[in-house]
């Protein structure tokens, strides 16, 4: 997805001359496969496994970017490149939504904390969440190398 997001005005705009108006209706379809496969593994999850969706999604990401990848090398247009990394981008949202399900099924311990107020208060969510934000930014800035800007 980085490689993607980085990468893709370059390529659609310098490489094949779209104009910036042409690769915002391009990046916004991106989006919007990403969104829809999203929505459709949300729904689809209450009769196929996490596990099954999990797979299905990593393995469309695989497929559709090698297709990509050939269509590059072999010098494809811009709109036979657009196909297969439109299904590339579009299995984020497949992967993203059952890999977040999966991972937290292991830790469902975590999910009682925010209920600590009975559920009366909004305050121990509001607290774990900026706790938790806290010791991020402390570990980012103590952690550093020094000389390390990254």
């Amino acid at each position: 997805m980085f490689a993607y997001i980085s990468g893709s005005t370059f390529v659609i705009q310098n490489l094949f001359g779209a104009s910036p108006q042409l690769f915002s209706i391009l990046f916004a379809l991106n989006g919007l496969g990403l969104i829809i496969a999203g929505q459709i593994t949300g729904r689809v999850s209450v009769s196929i496994s996490g596990q099954t969706l999990f797979i299905s999604g990593i393995t469309l990401a695989t497929v559709s970017g090698l297709i990509l990848f050939i269509v590059l090398i072999s010098g494809g247009g811009l709109y036979a490149v657009c196909i297969p990394l439109f299904f590339t981008v579009s299995s984020v949202g497949i992967v993203t939504t059952t890999g977040s399900s999966l991972a937290m099924q292991n830790y469902v311990q975590a999910a009682p904390l925010t209920g600590l107020g009975g559920g009366k208060s909004a305050i121990p969510m509001g607290l774990i969440i900026v706790l938790s934000n806290m010791v991020a930014f402390y570990m980012i800035f103590t952690r550093r190398k020094p000389g390390n800007n990254q």
